[in-house]
């Protein structure tokens, strides 16, 4: 693996692992929808691979498919239909499930398994509330 990611004042550390390192900021410019779409899926492929690897413990892994189901579901504490409100227990599950599933694996192994850009991972730390 190459150098580890931290949230810092400066740039973002790049990794030389050959990812892709095109994101948002790399140009100078603040995150786009189009960024923010790319970032979706890289979140759902992680927890693909967070549950296929062996170096994650199984409850993680189990809390991380509680979160998604619960997300996924049309089953929520607070109605998806009020608008604004109704998506923020969906937020706050994936935010809670985040943190958990970074102290639970260890940042090495998220990081490792992270298959967007250097800025996705940033974010997603952000997010989970990881401070380096």
């Amino acid at each position: 693996m190459g150098k580890p990611v931290t949230q810092s004042d400066g740039p973002v550390e790049e990794r030389d692992d050959g990812r892709d390192q095109s994101g948002p900021g790399h140009d100078g410019h603040g995150a786009t929808l189009k960024d923010m779409l790319r970032f979706l899926p890289d979140v759902a492929r992680l927890l693909v691979a967070v549950a296929r690897d062996p170096r994650v413990p199984w409850y993680a892994k189990a809390g991380a498919a509680a979160a998604a189901a619960y997300v996924l579901s049309p089953v929520d504490v607070i109605p998806d239909v009020l608008p604004v409100v109704g998506q923020l227990d969906d937020a706050w599950v994936v935010v809670k499930a985040l943190r958990y599933l970074l102290r639970e694996a260890g940042y090495d192994v998220i990081a490792d398994l992270w298959p967007g850009t250097d800025e996705g991972l940033a974010v997603l730390l952000m997010v989970a509330g990881v401070h380096e």
